[in-house]
């Protein structure tokens, strides 16, 4: 399986809006549940703060891939998005 296989292009966000790293990702686990890939946002927002606790998922200048591990998914799915 290659790397475009993997990525959903409709998850990658260029001109993102938000105030600071916990708004970014509320926005994210909104659309998550907007897109039905996560049933409800709680659990996988709270995997992504306590993620982010560990050590940033932001790769500089604007942008991030955030990423955790809940049980409210079963696959991979990577996302991007800069601020």
């Amino acid at each position: 399986m290659t790397l475009t296989e993997l990525i959903r292009f409709d998850l990658i966000q260029f001109g993102f809006k938000a105030v600071d790293k916990n708004d970014a990702l509320n926005k994210l686990t909104d659309m998550l549940v907007e897109k039905k890939i996560i049933g409800t946002k709680d659990e996988f927002l709270n995997a992504l703060l306590e993620r982010e606790k560990l050590s940033t998922t932001g790769v500089g200048d604007g942008i991030a891939i955030p990423h955790a591990k809940a049980s409210c998914f079963e696959i991979m799915l990577p996302q991007s998005h800069r601020l």
